[in-house]
Order: C-alpha cells, then structure tokens, then sequence
C-alpha cells in the first residue's frame, strides 16, 4: 500500500524516494504502518478506506473534500480516522470536509477543519 500512497504523491511532484519515505511515513502517522507492504487484494473494505484517506492527504493538498471517508469503517476507527489527519505543514494550509452517516438518531454529520 505504501506504494499505493506514493503513487499519488509522484503524481504531485515528488521524487521517487522522498514519494516512497513520505508516503510510509504518512502511514504511520495514522497507525497504517503495518499495511505498508500489504497487496490491494488483501485488505478489507475498512482497510482500504483508511489508505485512500491517507493518500488523500499525505501530499497536504490545500483543500480535501471527502465524501463519506468513513463509511465502510466501524465507530472507533471512524474516529480514529477523521481526528487523526496530519496537521497541514502550516497554520491555516489545508481545508477538510467530509460528511458521514452513522446508525442512531444523528444520521449525519459533516465538519470543517482550517477555516
């Protein structure tokens, strides 16, 4: 998966092995480490959503939106995921956006990051 993420961050302009160090240290930084080396095929749906956040972010775009990022994961890793995106490199650098549903009587929910 590792290579997955650096994919998209060659896609922005990043050399080849600052793409590959960056993209596993993106990984890690949002506790993936141990998918780094994994194959597509291989991981589960939650999994998979968890990478696309990550290569999503890895390269700091200044602006993300995301519909339902969080859809194919359970509760804890939800939260885990959307309170867990790197901070941007500088203060006030990177939008976010995303709405989700959840079971229960809030059935929606979108939020903001950066203003």
């Amino acid at each position: 998966m590792a290579q997955n993420v650096a994919l998209q961050l060659r896609l922005a302009g990043y050399r080849a092995a600052d793409a590959t160090d960056r993209a596993r240290a993106s990984l890690a930084g949002l506790g993936l480490d141990g998918l780094a080396d994994r194959r597509p095929q291989t991981l589960s749906g939650g999994e998979a959503q968890r990478v696309a956040v990550c290569a999503a972010v890895a390269h700091g775009p200044s602006l993300v939106l995301a519909d339902e990022p969080t859809g194919e994961l359970d509760r804890s890793s939800a939260s885990r995921s959307t309170t867990c995106w790197p901070p941007p490199p500088k203060p006030r650098e990177r939008r976010c956006c995303w709405s989700r549903t959840t079971p229960g009587p809030r059935s929606w929910r979108t939020a903001w990051s950066g203003s």
